[in-house]
């Protein structure tokens, strides 16, 4: 008998085409399998983004649905659809592990309770949450929550990278942490979320709430990293709609992190001594964080201070709000250089900067606020300069020696400096308001 060879050929050709259309409908989550334990399909984002997708199974477990064969993959209870666990810890931080390059995990609404520090480096992980909820009041959630208990233990509850390797791209979206749990804060973890030696990553609509327990500084984020071969930082993550709420240290910046963006920044509340944004460069480096349309409510505890620049280099801040005011709204330190402020709405109360070169451009101040200005120096005999261009008229001005014995003589004051005379070879400290 003989072979048609060009009916074979486009016999060959159809079957291929139907196989490609199947599986292609099967990927895209048109298949029923995708559909979980309910008909409802979760069609934003699409199933063609997703290496995972976790969610609630029978309000007891918890699945991850593998978005290349529609099966659920991790636990240790077998169900139609594959296997499922009571842990959601588990679940989630099995997803992170079994993509060994990166991916995007998808996260369902609901509250899911978390018994073990998440964490991953080196690869490429964007932990996405179902719907963006609405950021600006007290204590605000998105509608996927994560909620740490102590078994944590001494850890943040989510840890990006680690000291001495990179860790690129990928990040987090809209995601609660929520450190509130069972009628109390949480005690024994340190923190909300800690990023080190990571660059490149996004964070949209996160919110961190309650990490302020009593006795024990907690964080909501901490950003740090050391100084290596090739990699010289943490380096350009960007922040937008972000949202701390009672953190004893809402956002630190130390050590070898520059270039951070952050936008809509929102901090709200703390305990007496919270800090707003910490920038400390310790033995490294910490340079050019940039935010823009920051906004601090409601630090106005016993020792509050809205804005830290602890050791900060070339910091820049545009559109500042501090809605209620803090106990200190900026303190700067003399190891802070070439700081900015831009504008900012009329709340703001206390300044204290011994910064060098830090400059003020169009901030509105309201009725009753001033500017502390304080630093230190060592006298020379004569009349000398002790302190240079000043936001203003100098005004209570003190001069006060640190040795016993000294004299300080001839204090007085132009538009925007300060001249006296102090014993050669003794150090003093001065301070002036600007109101």
């Amino acid at each position: 008998m003989k072979i048609n060879q060009k009916q074979v050929r486009n016999s060959l050709i159809v079957a291929i085409l139907i196989a490609v259309l199947c599986a292609s409908s099967y990927y895209y989550g048109v298949s029923s399998s995708y559909v979980g334990t309910t008909s409802e399909v979760w069609v934003n984002p699409p199933f063609s983004e997703a290496s995972y997708v976790v969610g609630q199974y029978n309000s007891t477990y918890y699945y991850a649905q593998n978005c290349t064969t529609g099966k659920y993959d991790f636990g240790n209870v077998a169900v139609s659809e594959g296997y499922v666990s009571s842990n959601a810890s588990y679940v989630i931080q099995s997803c992170i592990n079994s993509l060994t390059r990166g991916g995007k995990i998808f996260i369902k609404a609901g509250f899911y309770t978390i018994t073990a520090m998440i964490h991953w480096q080196e690869k490429s992980i964007t932990l996405i949450g179902e719907g963006s909820g609405t950021g600006g009041t007290a204590g605000a959630n998105t509608p996927t929550c994560l909620k740490p208990t102590s078994a944590i233990g001494a850890n943040p509850v989510i840890k990006i990278g680690a000291l001495g390797v990179e860790t690129q791209r990928g990040g987090i979206e809209d995601l609660t942490i929520d450190a509130y749990n069972g009628g109390a804060r949480v005690a024994t973890i340190t923190g909300g979320i800690e990023l080190i030696d990571t660059s490149y990553m996004t964070f949209k609509n996160v919110f961190l709430n309650y990490f302020c327990n009593d006795g024990l500084i907690q964080f909501g984020w901490y950003c740090h990293g050391q100084v290596y071969p090739l990699v010289t930082t943490t380096f350009a993550n960007s922040f937008y709609d972000c949202q701390t709420y009672a953190c004893q240290r809402h956002l630190i910046l130390e050590g070898a992190c520059d270039g951070y963006s952050f936008y809509s920044q929102k901090i709200m509340d703390g305990i007496p001594g919270s800090y707003g944004v910490l920038i400390d460069k310790l033995t490294t480096h910490c340079d050019s964080h940039k935010f823009y349309g920051l906004s601090i409510h409601l630090l106005d505890d016993v020792g509050d201070i809205g804005v830290y620049l602890k050791a900060a280099q070339a910091a820049e801040f545009y559109g500042t709000r501090f809605e209620t005011g803090c106990t200190k709204e900026i303190q700067i330190d003399n190891t802070s250089n070439d700081c900015k402020f831009f504008g900012g709405a009329p709340h703001w109360n206390l300044i204290t900067d011994n910064g060098v070169r830090t400059r003020f451009y169009g901030v509105g101040y309201g009725l009753d606020n001033q500017i502390e200005n304080c630093g230190t120096g060592i006298g020379n005999g004569t009349q000398q300069y002790i302190a240079h261009h000043l936001k203003g008229q100098p005004n209570e001005v003190s001069v006060v020696p640190d040795v016993t014995g000294t004299t300080v003589t001839n204090i007085w004051a132009d538009a925007t400096n300060i001249y006296c005379t102090v014993t050669s070879g003794k150090a003093y400290h001065w301070s002036a308001k600007i109101v």
